[in-house]
């Protein structure tokens, strides 16, 4: 049997929580757009989702990469209520 560190522990535990702070930001990235998608079809210009419990980082991830997928909507995150609203209407 192999032998383990609590180093090796603990960097076992650091890669198991970026992994999930990654599948967090991929599931939020799908789900708000399946939900873009679904405003546009209903005629809509805009989508608002809120993020209560991430953390800044993981909101910041989403925005980023919400902007590498709609690249010329305005994407905004706002403090105040916690949201991330898309729009892409022409203006």
């Amino acid at each position: 049997m192999t032998t383990i560190t609590r180093e090796d522990l603990q960097a076992m535990w650091i890669a198991e929580q970026v992994r999930k702070q990654d599948e967090t930001i991929k599931m939020y990235v799908n789900a708000i757009s399946i939900d873009i998608i679904a405003h546009n079809n209903a005629g809509n210009k805009k989508c608002k989702k809120v993020l209560y419990k991430e953390t800044d980082f993981v909101k910041a991830q989403v925005v980023k990469q919400l902007q590498t997928v709609f690249i010329d909507s305005e994407i905004i995150y706002t403090e105040a209520d916690h949201s991330i609203t898309v729009d892409w209407s022409e203006g």
